[in-house]
């Protein structure tokens, strides 16, 4: 490939990631996050948490089927073969997670430790600390979700990485990506099984352990295929010149039509089930990928808005911050309702919490991106153009 092959490639790359859809898409896995614990903190019967509420904590899926599609169309376009593409991919990786995620680690800890909002678990030990600044802490019960809250996702998603380029080379067509994803499903639980009976987890609690075996890599492995095979739907469409050209046209919308529609039935089907159930958060993968896929065929503007693309571009910070910020906002609430002596309305109140802490985290993910992410992520990019 010739250098104005790779600066073409390089410069398209850019363009296909600033599509709105895929910004969206990140805006909308942290909003089903969010009301997901917004009501975990609430904790009061609420007719409009009882709508919003069931299956929104597997936001974090369409979460892992974007990073998959994203990172796949990246590599496709940077030329992996070429000197130095393997350590460029790990340096772009890590300046893009690891800054932020140590700072919400010393950020948290620092909280727990002056015993303001987060009282520190004696259980936090200073090789729990260790495993999850080295992002190890997603292999045990007792560290995958111990030191910062929601760390699991980012120790998910590190150690996928390290996966990928394997990926990358096996998985190059869409019926072998559909495989992968079968293969990686039956090897799931088969993971968990063989996890129980090898490491000795006497010292964990059961309902930790269940947790655990839900939340591991190998349980996310299967939805990170879904990325895959989004991936590949999708690339004939996104092997233009530039995304000005993607032309939406009556029969995209139609198609996209139907897809959304499979996806919200599968929502709706998937919603009742019991957490037990180890396949649970696989079949809201499958709805949020055909969502992922209706989106890349036809923006609806429902889906698809100024809000919705801002909100994903700023939804790593969103995501690390917004355990601080629904604390900050129920001890607010807490303290006014006990000085004005409200009315309790269920839900209005829940309505309101959700949006505050909404509003607050805009605002402190909007910071902390300009500040840290973005600062962090041309560090890494002027470290690859002078090393490679």
């Amino acid at each position: 490939m010739t250098q104005n092959q790779n600066i073409k490639n390089e410069q398209y790359l850019t363009d296909v990631q600033r599509l709105d859809f895929i910004d969206a898409l990140r805006g909308w896995a942290f909003l089903l996050v969010l009301i997901g614990h917004v009501n975990q903190k609430f904790g009061f019967p609420s007719l409009v948490a009882s709508w919003l509420v069931p299956g929104s904590e597997h936001g974090v899926q369409l979460f892992f089927i974007v990073s998959a599609f994203t990172l796949l169309l990246s590599l496709n376009l940077r030329n992996p073969d070429s000197r130095g593409a393997l350590s460029a991919f790990f340096i772009r990786r890590f300046f893009r997670v690891a800054p932020l995620f140590w700072t919400a680690m010393f950020f948290y800890l620092a909280l727990g430790g002056f015993q303001t909002l987060y009282a520190m678990p004696k259980e936090i030990t200073l090789s729990r600390i260790l495993s999850t600044f080295f992002f190890m802490h997603g292999w045990h019960p007792n560290t995958i979700n111990n030191v910062v809250p929601g760390g699991w996702t980012i120790a998910v998603e590190m150690n996928f990485y390290l996966l990928l380029p394997f990926f990358f080379r096996v998985i190059t067509t869409a019926p072998k990506a559909v495989v992968a994803f079968l293969i990686l499903l039956i090897l799931y639980p088969l993971a968990n099984l063989l996890y129980s009976h090898v490491i000795p987890l006497e010292s964990c609690l059961p309902k930790r352990v269940e947790l655990f075996l839900r939340l591991w890599l190998p349980s996310q492995l299967p939805v990170f295929a879904l990325g895959f095979i989004l991936f590949f739907f999708t690339q004939n469409r996104l092997a233009i010149a530039k995304p000005a050209d993607l032309q939406i046209k009556t029969g995209n919308r139609k198609q996209a039509g139907l897809l959304t529609l499979i996806a919200v039935s599968l929502f709706i089907f998937a919603r009742p089930m019991s957490s037990a159930f180890i396949f649970r958060h696989i079949l809201f993968g499958l709805s949020l990928f055909f969502l992922a896929w209706a989106l890349a065929i036809y923006p609806f503007p429902f889906f698809v808005n100024r809000f919705t693309v801002h909100l994903g571009k700023i939804s790593y910070s969103a995501y690390l911050c917004h355990f601080f910020v629904i604390d900050v906002t129920l001890q607010l609430f807490s303290s006014l309702a006990s000085i004005c002596q409200w009315s309790f309305i269920p839900d209005l109140h829940f309505s309101a919490f959700l949006f505050i802490a909404l509003a607050v985290t805009w605002l402190m993910a909007t910071l902390t991106y300009r500040i840290i992410e973005v600062p962090f992520q041309k560090l890494g990019k002027k470290i690859i153009h002078q090393w490679f």
